[in-house]
């Protein structure tokens, strides 16, 4: 995705990365690990959407991942709301972190 002047496009990339790693994470857990907070991260995400890399799944989340059908594509529960990686947001993870070597 690249770096804009304000380095948001990083963090945008950093977060597509921790993404792919696969798993679910809570909204706080995952601003925690970025270092942000939860308004800008919910931005970050709607962003991410925007731009085709990460898709909403059908239906809301219960957090109850263990029975979930979803949970092995969950990337983020926002809001009660579960995301995940689209296969546009998988290649350019992948990309990403190829460049971090």
């Amino acid at each position: 995705m690249g770096k804009s002047a304000r380095g948001s496009e990083s963090m945008l990339d950093t977060l597509l990365r921790i993404l792919s790693e696969g798993g679910s994470f809570s909204s706080s857990d995952l601003a925690k690990r970025l270092g942000v907070g939860e308004e800008l991260l919910h931005e970050m995400i709607e962003r991410l959407v925007g731009l085709g890399y990460l898709r909403s799944l059908a239906g809301s989340c219960g957090q109850n991942c263990g029975q979930c059908a979803q949970s092995g594509a969950c990337c983020v529960g926002v809001q009660g709301q579960a995301w995940s990686l689209t296969e546009k947001g998988r290649r350019a993870a992948g990309r990403i972190h190829d460049a971090a070597g």
